[in-house]
């Protein structure tokens, strides 16, 4: 089974994230921000895998490379990613760049400074 690895990096200013997205173009990738959440979707069509079950919409539970709890993940039989990871600390989502390259997808986001 396939498995959308993602590693996470917490620097100072930055919290980093590197999904393994393989064989997914830019446009198959949705990725969304919220405060201290990073949500990836992955929507790879119809595509067949080796068990067989190529459009059926069924979804298997996958390992979302997170120690968190509260994060999820799934693939379904088409190779469709849902990732929800809780991020370290909260960050400003307008302030975020990803990039896709070589089957990994890189997303930086930069750590909301304190208010006092």
């Amino acid at each position: 089974m396939r498995r959308m690895h993602v590693d996470i990096e917490d620097a100072p200013n930055y919290i980093s994230a590197l999904a393994t997205v393989p064989a997914l173009r830019a446009e198959e990738i949705e990725v969304a921000i919220e405060s201290r959440w990073l949500v990836i979707l992955a929507r790879a069509g119809e595509r067949s895998d080796d068990f067989g079950c190529a459009e059926t919409g069924h979804a298997r539970l996958a390992d979302s490379g997170s120690d968190s709890p509260r994060a999820a993940a799934t693939e379904d039989c088409a190779g469709n990613f849902f990732d929800v990871i809780e991020l370290p600390a909260e960050v400003d989502p307008a302030s975020s760049l990803a990039v896709l390259s070589s089957g990994l997808l890189g997303v930086r986001m930069l750590k909301k400074r304190p208010t006092h």
